[in-house]
Protein backbone atom coordinates (compact mmCIF):
# COMPACT_ATOMS: atom_id res chain seq x y z
CA UNK A 1 0.00 0.00 0.00
CA UNK A 2 1.75 3.14 -1.21
CA UNK A 3 -0.21 7.21 -1.24
CA UNK A 4 1.98 9.75 -3.23
CA UNK A 5 4.62 10.18 -0.31
CA UNK A 6 3.75 13.88 -0.10
CA UNK A 7 2.04 13.86 3.28
CA UNK A 8 3.58 11.66 6.87
CA UNK A 9 1.50 9.24 8.29
CA UNK A 10 0.13 10.62 11.52
CA UNK A 11 -1.66 7.40 12.37
CA UNK A 12 -2.65 3.98 11.58
CA UNK A 13 -5.69 1.45 12.52
CA UNK A 14 -7.26 -1.41 11.44
CA UNK A 15 -10.94 -1.84 10.21
CA UNK A 16 -10.76 -5.76 11.62
CA UNK A 17 -14.14 -6.99 10.17
CA UNK A 18 -14.41 -4.22 7.42
CA UNK A 19 -11.46 -5.69 5.76
CA UNK A 20 -9.93 -2.02 5.47
CA UNK A 21 -6.98 0.16 7.16
CA UNK A 22 -6.82 3.48 7.83
CA UNK A 23 -4.29 6.37 7.94
CA UNK A 24 -4.73 9.76 9.11
CA UNK A 25 -2.33 12.04 7.08
CA UNK A 26 -0.21 15.19 7.87
CA UNK A 27 -2.89 17.60 6.74
CA UNK A 28 -5.43 15.64 8.93
CA UNK A 29 -7.28 13.75 5.77
CA UNK A 30 -7.96 9.88 6.41
CA UNK A 31 -7.58 7.78 4.16
CA UNK A 32 -9.03 3.78 3.82
CA UNK A 33 -7.25 1.20 2.17
CA UNK A 34 -9.39 -1.88 0.92
CA UNK A 35 -6.98 -4.89 2.18
CA UNK A 36 -8.10 -7.21 -0.78
CA UNK A 37 -7.87 -5.00 -3.68
CA UNK A 38 -5.51 -2.27 -2.01
CA UNK A 39 -8.15 0.54 -3.31
CA UNK A 40 -7.88 3.92 -2.02
CA UNK A 41 -10.33 6.09 -0.34
CA UNK A 42 -10.18 9.67 0.94
CA UNK A 43 -12.83 10.53 3.87
CA UNK A 44 -13.23 13.91 5.22
CA UNK A 45 -12.04 13.76 8.59
CA UNK A 46 -11.43 16.59 11.84
CA UNK A 47 -8.14 17.36 13.00
CA UNK A 48 -7.21 14.02 14.09
CA UNK A 49 -5.03 13.32 16.39
CA UNK A 50 -6.02 9.71 18.32
CA UNK A 51 -7.71 6.79 16.63
CA UNK A 52 -9.46 3.73 18.02
CA UNK A 53 -11.19 0.59 16.44
CA UNK A 54 -13.37 -2.23 17.77
CA UNK A 55 -13.53 -6.08 16.96
CA UNK A 56 -16.71 -5.69 15.24
CA UNK A 57 -15.43 -2.95 12.59
CA UNK A 58 -16.12 0.24 14.51
CA UNK A 59 -13.37 3.07 13.89
CA UNK A 60 -13.29 6.49 15.88
CA UNK A 61 -10.70 9.42 15.61
CA UNK A 62 -10.48 12.59 17.00
CA UNK A 63 -8.07 15.33 17.41
CA UNK A 64 -7.16 19.23 17.48
CA UNK A 65 -10.53 20.39 16.10
CA UNK A 66 -12.79 18.59 18.91
CA UNK A 67 -14.87 16.71 16.56
CA UNK A 68 -14.97 12.89 16.62
CA UNK A 69 -15.27 10.99 13.56
CA UNK A 70 -17.73 7.61 13.92
CA UNK A 71 -17.09 5.09 10.86
CA UNK A 72 -19.10 1.78 10.65
CA UNK A 73 -17.63 -1.86 9.34
CA UNK A 74 -20.42 -1.31 6.34
CA UNK A 75 -19.21 2.38 5.63
CA UNK A 76 -21.28 4.63 7.11
CA UNK A 77 -19.97 8.01 8.89
CA UNK A 78 -21.40 10.30 11.09
CA UNK A 79 -18.86 13.46 12.92
CA UNK A 80 -20.16 15.40 15.87
CA UNK A 81 -18.52 18.34 18.31
CA UNK A 82 -17.96 16.16 21.55
CA UNK A 83 -14.94 18.88 23.00
CA UNK A 84 -13.76 22.15 23.59
CA UNK A 85 -10.39 21.93 22.48
CA UNK A 86 -8.23 19.06 20.94
CA UNK A 87 -9.58 15.19 22.27
CA UNK A 88 -6.83 13.65 23.41
CA UNK A 89 -8.14 10.12 24.12
CA UNK A 90 -11.07 8.00 22.26
CA UNK A 91 -12.33 4.51 22.77
CA UNK A 92 -15.06 2.49 20.73
CA UNK A 93 -16.53 -0.26 21.95
CA UNK A 94 -17.84 -3.76 20.28
CA UNK A 95 -21.40 -2.28 19.93
CA UNK A 96 -19.70 1.38 18.66
CA UNK A 97 -20.37 3.99 21.57
CA UNK A 98 -17.63 6.12 22.05
CA UNK A 99 -15.57 7.67 25.05
CA UNK A 100 -13.54 10.55 24.17
CA UNK A 101 -11.68 12.74 26.73
CA UNK A 102 -10.44 15.93 25.94
CA UNK A 103 -8.49 19.60 26.85
CA UNK A 104 -11.81 20.83 28.37
CA UNK A 105 -11.30 18.18 31.35
CA UNK A 106 -14.51 15.80 30.10
CA UNK A 107 -14.54 12.75 29.40
CA UNK A 108 -17.88 11.88 27.71
CA UNK A 109 -19.74 8.63 26.43
CA UNK A 110 -21.57 8.98 23.19
CA UNK A 111 -24.08 6.27 21.67
CA UNK A 112 -23.02 5.35 17.47
CA UNK A 113 -25.43 8.09 16.41
CA UNK A 114 -23.45 10.79 17.96
CA UNK A 115 -26.11 11.49 20.92
CA UNK A 116 -24.34 12.53 24.07
CA UNK A 117 -25.21 9.28 26.87
CA UNK A 118 -23.70 10.93 29.65
CA UNK A 119 -20.74 13.27 30.84
CA UNK A 120 -18.90 10.05 32.54
CA UNK A 121 -16.41 12.73 34.45
CA UNK A 122 -16.00 16.62 34.15
CA UNK A 123 -13.15 18.20 35.68
CA UNK A 124 -11.41 21.55 35.62
CA UNK A 125 -7.71 20.72 34.09
CA UNK A 126 -6.95 19.46 30.35
CA UNK A 127 -6.73 15.22 30.18
CA UNK A 128 -3.54 14.51 29.04
CA UNK A 129 -3.63 11.69 27.54
CA UNK A 130 -5.92 8.26 29.37
CA UNK A 131 -5.66 4.41 29.37
CA UNK A 132 -8.14 2.20 30.90
CA UNK A 133 -8.24 1.05 34.50
CA UNK A 134 -9.97 -2.06 36.20
CA UNK A 135 -13.34 -2.87 34.70
CA UNK A 136 -14.33 -0.10 32.89
CA UNK A 137 -12.53 2.78 34.93
CA UNK A 138 -10.17 5.26 33.20
CA UNK A 139 -6.62 6.71 34.76
CA UNK A 140 -6.41 10.56 33.40
CA UNK A 141 -3.02 11.92 33.00
CA UNK A 142 -3.31 15.45 34.54
CA UNK A 143 -0.72 18.53 34.45
CA UNK A 144 1.92 18.26 37.02
CA UNK A 145 2.59 15.04 37.08
CA UNK A 146 -0.37 13.58 38.37
CA UNK A 147 -2.52 10.58 37.33
CA UNK A 148 -6.40 10.43 38.66
CA UNK A 149 -8.44 7.36 38.63
CA UNK A 150 -12.44 7.46 37.39
CA UNK A 151 -14.60 5.10 38.57
CA UNK A 152 -16.76 3.02 36.27
CA UNK A 153 -19.66 4.93 37.45
CA UNK A 154 -17.80 8.48 37.04
CA UNK A 155 -16.76 9.29 40.45
CA UNK A 156 -12.95 10.60 41.26
CA UNK A 157 -10.76 7.91 42.74
CA UNK A 158 -7.11 8.38 44.25
CA UNK A 159 -4.88 10.70 42.74
CA UNK A 160 -1.42 8.89 41.86
CA UNK A 161 1.83 11.36 41.41
CA UNK A 162 4.55 10.39 38.82
CA UNK A 163 6.53 12.77 39.83
CA UNK A 164 6.35 17.05 39.11
CA UNK A 165 7.24 17.47 34.90
CA UNK A 166 5.10 16.72 32.67
CA UNK A 167 3.31 13.22 31.82
CA UNK A 168 3.76 12.23 28.22
CA UNK A 169 2.08 8.65 27.83
CA UNK A 170 -0.29 6.20 30.15
CA UNK A 171 -0.60 2.74 29.47
CA UNK A 172 -2.28 0.17 31.17
CA UNK A 173 -2.47 -3.92 30.49
CA UNK A 174 -5.12 -6.04 28.74
CA UNK A 175 -6.45 -7.00 32.15
CA UNK A 176 -6.80 -3.03 33.13
CA UNK A 177 -4.89 -4.27 36.89
CA UNK A 178 -1.71 -2.89 35.90
CA UNK A 179 -0.80 1.37 35.25
CA UNK A 180 2.24 2.73 33.99
CA UNK A 181 2.80 6.88 33.77
CA UNK A 182 5.85 7.99 31.31
CA UNK A 183 6.99 11.59 32.35
CA UNK A 184 9.33 13.77 30.75
CA UNK A 185 12.33 14.29 33.27
CA UNK A 186 11.39 11.46 35.86
CA UNK A 187 10.88 7.94 34.45
CA UNK A 188 8.38 5.88 34.60
CA UNK A 189 6.05 4.60 37.59
CA UNK A 190 4.20 1.59 37.85
CA UNK A 191 1.10 0.79 40.22
CA UNK A 192 -0.77 -2.38 41.26
CA UNK A 193 -4.61 -0.93 41.30
CA UNK A 194 -6.10 -4.14 42.45
CA UNK A 195 -3.35 -4.13 45.37
CA UNK A 196 -4.94 -4.23 48.98
CA UNK A 197 -4.69 -1.12 50.87
CA UNK A 198 -5.58 2.39 50.82
CA UNK A 199 -3.39 2.96 47.78
CA UNK A 200 -2.37 0.99 44.64
CA UNK A 201 1.23 -0.09 45.43
CA UNK A 202 4.27 1.51 43.52
CA UNK A 203 5.49 -1.92 41.98
CA UNK A 204 8.26 0.92 39.66
CA UNK A 205 8.46 4.10 41.19
CA UNK A 206 10.44 6.53 38.29
CA UNK A 207 12.91 3.83 37.17
CA UNK A 208 15.20 5.61 34.95
CA UNK A 209 14.80 8.77 36.16
CA UNK A 210 16.68 11.21 33.75
CA UNK A 211 15.27 9.81 30.33
CA UNK A 212 13.15 12.23 27.96
CA UNK A 213 10.69 9.53 27.73
CA UNK A 214 8.09 9.61 24.66
CA UNK A 215 6.30 6.51 25.46
CA UNK A 216 5.82 3.30 27.76
CA UNK A 217 4.09 0.28 26.96
CA UNK A 218 2.87 -2.48 29.34
CA UNK A 219 2.09 -6.53 28.94
CA UNK A 220 1.06 -9.00 31.46
CA UNK A 221 0.77 -12.56 31.49
CA UNK A 222 0.65 -15.46 34.04
CA UNK A 223 4.46 -15.68 34.39
CA UNK A 224 5.25 -11.78 33.34
CA UNK A 225 4.92 -7.78 33.63
CA UNK A 226 6.74 -6.39 30.81
CA UNK A 227 7.48 -3.26 30.85
CA UNK A 228 8.58 -1.06 27.68
CA UNK A 229 9.90 2.55 27.59
CA UNK A 230 11.39 5.08 24.51
CA UNK A 231 13.18 7.63 25.40
CA UNK A 232 14.56 10.68 23.01
CA UNK A 233 18.03 8.93 22.45
CA UNK A 234 15.67 6.63 20.56
CA UNK A 235 16.38 3.54 22.85
CA UNK A 236 13.66 0.93 23.68
CA UNK A 237 14.40 -0.35 27.30
CA UNK A 238 12.03 -3.36 28.41
CA UNK A 239 12.24 -4.47 32.33
CA UNK A 240 10.63 -7.84 33.10
CA UNK A 241 8.74 -7.78 36.93
CA UNK A 242 8.96 -11.09 37.97
CA UNK A 243 5.69 -12.61 38.90
CA UNK A 244 3.75 -9.75 38.45
CA UNK A 245 1.30 -11.06 41.76
CA UNK A 246 3.37 -11.92 44.20
CA UNK A 247 7.14 -11.18 44.10
CA UNK A 248 7.02 -7.47 41.96
CA UNK A 249 11.13 -8.48 41.47
CA UNK A 250 11.98 -5.48 39.23
CA UNK A 251 15.02 -6.98 36.84
CA UNK A 252 17.09 -4.71 35.07
CA UNK A 253 16.75 -3.24 32.11
CA UNK A 254 18.01 -4.49 28.56
CA UNK A 255 17.79 -2.86 25.31
CA UNK A 256 15.22 -4.17 23.18
CA UNK A 257 15.87 -1.72 19.92
CA UNK A 258 17.78 1.55 19.11
CA UNK A 259 16.71 4.06 16.74
CA UNK A 260 17.85 7.49 16.07
CA UNK A 261 17.49 10.36 18.06
CA UNK A 262 13.35 11.12 18.36
CA UNK A 263 11.02 13.81 19.35
CA UNK A 264 8.26 11.60 18.65
CA UNK A 265 8.10 7.96 19.61
CA UNK A 266 5.32 5.40 19.36
CA UNK A 267 5.67 1.57 21.16
CA UNK A 268 2.57 -1.26 20.71
CA UNK A 269 2.81 -4.75 22.05
CA UNK A 270 1.21 -7.25 19.41
CA UNK A 271 -1.82 -8.88 20.66
CA UNK A 272 0.30 -11.99 21.98
CA UNK A 273 2.50 -9.92 23.60
CA UNK A 274 5.50 -11.90 22.46
CA UNK A 275 6.77 -8.75 19.98
CA UNK A 276 6.91 -4.95 20.49
CA UNK A 277 6.60 -2.82 17.23
CA UNK A 278 8.33 0.50 17.97
CA UNK A 279 8.98 3.55 15.55
CA UNK A 280 10.58 6.70 16.02
CA UNK A 281 11.73 9.89 14.10
CA UNK A 282 14.34 7.65 11.88
CA UNK A 283 11.33 6.57 9.70
CA UNK A 284 12.31 2.65 10.79
CA UNK A 285 9.87 0.34 12.42
CA UNK A 286 11.49 -2.31 14.49
CA UNK A 287 9.37 -5.30 15.60
CA UNK A 288 11.36 -6.67 18.80
CA UNK A 289 11.03 -10.21 20.02
CA UNK A 290 10.52 -10.26 23.71
CA UNK A 291 11.44 -13.22 24.45
CA UNK A 292 15.22 -13.30 22.22
CA UNK A 293 15.28 -9.00 22.61
CA UNK A 294 16.31 -9.22 18.85
CA UNK A 295 15.07 -7.47 15.69
CA UNK A 296 12.52 -10.01 13.98
CA UNK A 297 11.49 -7.94 11.18
CA UNK A 298 13.17 -4.02 10.55
CA UNK A 299 11.20 -1.97 8.30
CA UNK A 300 12.52 1.15 6.28
CA UNK A 301 10.40 3.50 4.92
CA UNK A 302 12.09 6.65 3.90
CA UNK A 303 9.11 8.20 2.30
CA UNK A 304 7.00 7.59 5.49
CA UNK A 305 6.94 9.86 8.64
CA UNK A 306 5.12 7.36 11.09
CA UNK A 307 3.67 8.88 14.07
CA UNK A 308 1.75 6.10 15.37
CA UNK A 309 1.50 2.34 15.48
CA UNK A 310 -1.11 -0.31 16.18
CA UNK A 311 -1.82 -3.92 15.93
CA UNK A 312 -4.68 -5.15 14.97
CA UNK A 313 -5.98 -8.60 15.80
CA UNK A 314 -6.51 -10.25 12.27
CA UNK A 315 -3.32 -13.05 12.13
CA UNK A 316 -0.18 -13.12 9.20
CA UNK A 317 -0.02 -16.75 9.47
CA UNK A 318 -0.31 -19.47 11.79
CA UNK A 319 0.69 -18.84 15.56
CA UNK A 320 2.49 -15.44 14.18
CA UNK A 321 1.06 -12.57 16.19
CA UNK A 322 -1.11 -10.02 14.59
CA UNK A 323 -0.93 -7.78 11.84
CA UNK A 324 0.27 -3.99 12.13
Amino acid sequence: LAGDGSQAIGALAFDPWGGGLFALEEDHEAVRWDLEDAGETRLESPEDAVVATSRTGWAASGGGGGDVLLRAAAGQERRWSAHRGAVTWIDVDDEGRVRSAGEDGAVRLWSPSGTLDREVFAGEEPVIAAARAGTGGLALALPGGRVRIVRSDGSSGLELSAGESGIVAVASDPSGRFLAAATEEEGVSVWDLESSGEEPAAIVSRAKEGLSLVDVALWTDEDHTWIATFDRTGTVLLVDLADPVRHMVQRTAETLARHGSTWTGDLAFSPDGRTIASVGDDRVVRFSDVRTRRDALVLSLPERSIRRIAFGPVPIARNRGACL
